[in-house]
Order: C-alpha cells, then sequence, then structure tokens
C-alpha cells in the first residue's frame, strides 16, 4: 500500500536519501530496509561492483537481496573496460531524475564516497549529460540507453583519493624511472588514455599549461594528471582555474554548490566505533573466504589475464585501474602467480597466510579512510552541506532501536515535509585551512615520496619505514667543518689551537689560513663537531658545519682506494 501512495505523490515531495559509513558499518543493509519499506529503489555508489563478475570479492548484494529492491549501477560494466566518475554521474544521474519523476525514493549508497560526491555536488567541470535536471531527458530514461550512449566515456580516472590498497599509492609512492622527450598538447589524442606517454612527461606537460593544478598532485598520479590535461585541450583553459571558478567563494577546491535542493537531501551515517569496525572487517574477509573468494581470484585471474595478454596489455599489468583496484587482487598477487603444485606446498602455505593479513589490513585501511573522507568532505563548515545524521550500529543486538527505527523516522519526517527531532552532527572548523594544507603536496627529501598535506608528512615521518631510512641515511651523512675567518691579529695563536684541535701539522694549518673557506675536518659527529666550532668562536675562531651526504659509489672507492 504504502509503495502505491509514494508513488502518487508529486516527484518534488520526494527526498534523496544517502546512506554513507565505513565498510563494516552496516550501511548496505539499512539501504535495503529503508528502501524497501519506503518503495525506493537503490543506486549504488561502489567502483568497483559497477564490473561484471568477481561477486565475493566486491562483496555485493545477493540475487535475494536484488529482487527485494531493485539495485542501478550494479554489474553494468566489462570487468577489462575502465569507468571514470564522469562516467558514473552521467549514468547515475539520468536514474536519479527517473526515479524522481516516477514518484520513487532514489537510495544512494556505496563506498566510493567521491561517486556519492558527484550525485550531490557540482563537483566536476560539467560535460554533456543524458538529462538535464528539471528538464527534459536526452535519453528515454532505460539504463541500457545510456550504458552504451555517446556519453559514456572510458577514461581511465577509475579511483581518484580512495584507491583500495594498503600498499603505498599514487599520493605516497615514489616517482616512477624518468623519460626523455616533451610533450605538446597537440601532439595527443585525449579522448581516452591509452596507457602512454610516460606518467612524467604528462606532469611535465601539466606543469608547462597548469602549474598551479600540477602543484597539488602527485606527479605518479596519471589518473588526475591526464584528467586536468584533457579538460585543458577541450576548454582551452586551466583546470585549476575552471576548479576554483567552480568552487565559488570557499576558494578550497570542493566544487561548487549542490545539484538538488538542500531541503530534500537526507543524509544518514552509519557509525560504530572503530575497535568494533576493525573486528568486523576481519570476519568480513574471513566470511569471504569461506564464500570462495579465493577461488573466485584465481578463475578470474587466469581468464582475464589471458584477455589481457592477447591483447598485449600484459606490460601494463598492475592494480591501478578498473575492477583490479579490488582489495584482493594486490594482496593475494604473490600466491595467485603460484601454480597449482608450489600452492599446495609450504611456499604456497606462507603466501595464503600473507594474502589473507594483508587483505585484513587492507579492509581495515579503507573502512579507516572512508570514516576521514566523511569528516572531510560531508562535514565541513565552508561548503553547501545539508545535514547528515547519524545513527549508532555499535550493537547489531539493538539495530532496530538505535539503526533502522531512528532512520525512518528521519526519512519520514523529510518526505512530510518535517525538520527531524534528531540534531544533526556539528559541521567542522577551519575546514578551508586543512582542505588547502591537505591538497598542498609535501616531499620527503630523505624517502624520496610526496604525501598530501602535513597530516600524511607527520604520520610518515612517525613511521618505521622513514625511521629506519634516516638511520640508514645517517652512516652516508659526513660532518664538514669548514674555517671561515679568525682574528688576523692572534694568527699564531689561532693556528696552534687549530693545530691541537684537529691535529694537523703547523703548515697545513697556515695553507688553510690564507685559502679560506678551506677544511678542517670532516670526519667528526654532528653533535662534536657542534661543541668544537662553539669552543672555537670563544677565541675568534669561526667554523661553519655542513652536512653532505656521501655517495655510495664513493664511500665504496674510498674504503678500496
Amino acid at each position: 500500500m504504502h509503495r502505491l501512495a509514494f508513488t502518487a505523490m508529486a516527484a518534488n515531495k520526494h527526498p534523496i536519501v544517502v546512506i554513507l559509513g565505513a565498510t563494516g558499518a552496516g550501511k548496505s543493509k539499512l539501504a535495503l530496509e529503508l528502501a524497501s519499506k519506503f518503495g525506493g529503489e537503490i543506486i549504488s555508489a561502489d567502483a568497483m561492483q559497477m564490473y561484471k563478475g568477481l561477486d565475493i570479492v566486491t562483496n555485493k548484494v545477493t540475487m535475494d537481496e536484488q529482487r527485494m529492491v531493485r539495485h542501478h549501477m550494479i554489474n553494468i560494466l566489462d570487468p577489462l573496460s575502465t569507468n571514470t566518475v564522469v562516467d558514473f554521474r552521467n549514468k547515475a544521474l539520468p536514474v536519479m531524475e527517473k526515479l524522481l519523476m516516477e514518484g520513487k525514493i532514489p537510495v544512494i549508497c556505496g563506498g566510493t564516497n567521491y561517486y556519492i560526491e558527484s550525485l550531490l555536488w557540482k563537483v566536476l567541470v560539467d560535460e554533456a549529460m543524458p538529462f538535464m535536471l528539471g528538464g527534459k531527458r536526452g535519453l528515454d530514461g532505460t539504463e541500457d540507453n545510456f550504458q552504451e550512449s555517446k556519453f559514456s566515456r572510458t577514461e581511465v580516472y577509475d579511483k581518484s583519493e580512495e584507491v583500495h590498497s594498503d600498499n603505498k599509492d599514487a599520493t605516497t609512492s615514489t616517482v616512477e624511472s624518468e623519460p626523455n622527450q616533451p610533450l605538446k598538447i597537440s601532439s595527443i589524442s585525449w579522448t581516452s588514455d591509452p596507457g602512454h606517454p610516460h606518467t612524467l612527461e604528462l606532469y611535465r606537460l601539466l606543469l608547462s599549461v597548469d602549474p598551479d593544478r600540477a602543484n597539488v598532485l602527485h606527479p605518479n598520479e596519471r589518473r588526475k594528471i591526464w584528467r586536468s590535461l584533457q579538460v585543458f585541450s577541450q576548454h582551452g583553459v586551466a583546470h585549476s582555474k575552471l576548479l576554483k571558478e567552480q568552487g565559488g567563494a570557499n576558494g578550497i577546491g570542493m566544487g561548487g554548490g549542490l545539484l538538488f535542493d538542500e531541503g530534500r537531501i537526507c543524509i544518514i551515517e552509519v557509525w560504530s566505533d572503530q575497535e568494533v569496525l576493525d573486528d568486523r572487517c576481519n570476519k568480513r574477509v574471513e566470511k569471504m573466504l569461506d564464500r570462495g573468494l579465493v577461488g573466485e581470484l584465481q578463475q578470474f585471474h587466469k581468464e582475464y589475464n589471458t584477455l589481457r595478454a592477447e591483447k598485449g596489455e600484459m606490460g601494463n599489468l598492475g592494480y591501478r585501474t578498473g575492477i583490479w583496484q579490488s582489495i584482493g587482487f594486490k594482496e593475494f598477487h604473490n600466491y595467485l602467480c603460484l601454480d597449482d603444485v608450489e600452492r599446495e606446498g609450504e611456499k604456497g602455505k606462507k603466501l595464503f597466510d600473507e594474502g589473507v593479513e594483508r587483505m585484513k589490513i587492507s579492509t581495515r585501511q579503507y573502512s579507516r579512510k572512508q570514516m576521514k573522507w566523511v569528516k572531510r568532505r560531508f562535514l565541513l563548515n565552508t561548503r553547501s552541506t545539508p545535514p547528515v545524521y547519524r545513527v549508532d550500529s555499535t550493537d547489531p543486538s539493538l539495530w532496530q532501536e538505535k539503526v533502522f527505527q531512528p532512520a525512518e523516522i528521519i526519512v519520514r519526517d523529510f518526505i512530510e515535509g518535517r525538520t527531524p527531532e534528531m540534531e544533526p552532527l556539528e559541521r567542522s572548523e577551519g575546514g578551508k585551512e586543512r582542505e588547502e594544507d591537505y591538497r598542498r603536496t609535501k616531499h620527503c627529501d630523505i624517502c624520496n615520496r610526496d604525501f598530501k598535506g602535513s597530516g600524511q608528512m607527520t604520520a610518515h615521518q612517525r613511521g618505521s619505514s622513514h625511521k629506519k631510512a634516516v638511520l640508514a641515511i645517517r652512516e652516508k651523512i659526513r660532518v664538514v667543518m669548514n674555517l671561515v675567518s679568525f682574528k688576523e691579529e692572534k694568527r699564531n695563536e689561532v693556528a696552534k689551537i687549530i693545530k691541537n684541535t684537529f691535529d694537523i701539522g703547523l703548515s697545513e694549518v697556515f695553507d688553510k689560513m690564507d685559502s679560506m673557506p678551506s677544511v678542517l675536518s670532516n670526519n667528526k659527529g654532528k653533535h662534536k663537531a657542534t661543541t668544537i666550532a662553539k669552543e672555537l668562536f670563544k677565541h675568534g675562531i669561526v667554523v661553519d658545519i655542513k652536512e653532505e651526504v656521501v655517495k655510495l659509489e664513493n664511500s665504496a672507492k674510498a674504503q678500496t682506494g
């Protein structure tokens, strides 16, 4: 009965329900229950679930659940294709409008939060869209039509800030090896990325045409670099300028205003304590293993890598694009590369256990990243953001009282035009400063890695890998003490002090005094050199201390020479 009632309502009365939450919080369950209760349909905002296959790896909803409530944006892409946030938006927005015009509530739910953003805010440089919101449709509204329409693009832009990985992603990786040939905008067709030229060549080109944009990107962020060059090629204007204009007054790269009226966007975050989430992530991986995760990975790895080999793509085999970003492939890579006999041996068991542990780590880290994304993007005081209401799923035995019933009341209030009694989450202060800091790329000279913002940089510097690198490089640093000046009237006295301090012959000391700046020592520790310099200064002798990195090959020659 309720389905007919809601269908009869005017389209502009229907809210757009958005369910946020980290992996393991229960957002898919709540979305399913709310859509079933209010006669809505679910729009999946999960980049990996758009691809056909790998149902266990991507943790897709079951067929029974799909029969209970219709799901959109699932199983619509070939596994070897690539998909962008622009593609997703151009496919999903028409579905949203179609549902609203039919009197149905769209319930947006998924783990790729920036896909969700693309449906709520003007966060992308506008391109042709199959639907004009609030106007006439460009297509007939069926998913089959716009999946393969002229608006569907195949750029390499699958993931941006949310790569399913526990390894060092584009924001923290070392720079790729350096290419040779310079590029020009006119020398490349920017329709889609074929995988060449080299990423550093593209980055240098971006530096030349849009330095502001290049300065907030890591030189390995190929998808973003390509996209910015593509925008420059298409519009003749720097991508950074378009983003700034689109961002309005906040000027922090958050895009423009909302695509829909704020009063009809109902955002609910399903939240749990971090310890509970971590435990659920571990159990989630174990459950996936019980369901046949490894067998699914093996079969997919075998079938599609064969196809990739036939297409000559094995040279670019990696886990940074398309469905290959799914948590599981990278983590089990070494195990998947073994033959059947090796998998049954000691090596296979060891690599399997390592894959399980890595997958648990990746899942926990991705869950934490999702929580941070909500705070950093949906709760800023400098952005036009609808209220975000939180329900607590920490205790699963209290699901009805703590999660479903409060969420049901919130949605019903939106439908009936009331402001929910529940207080929304507070917005964060200082959002502009934090976002500007996050968009700055900071470089660690010791590790030769780049990071987004001081937060990532500080975390890196506190980490074990950086500390090990610091210890290692200390062994290759030489502290050089240079004589800069002295009191000429005390020349002989100064010479004796230097001779005794550094154990240098007197004639050599005078030579050094006559050819300043001159090296007095290069074998003292930093602390000792500083102490000596302070003592010498009391006698009018000024010594400059510098640290020089000794190259390994030079060090080896010195030891053997």
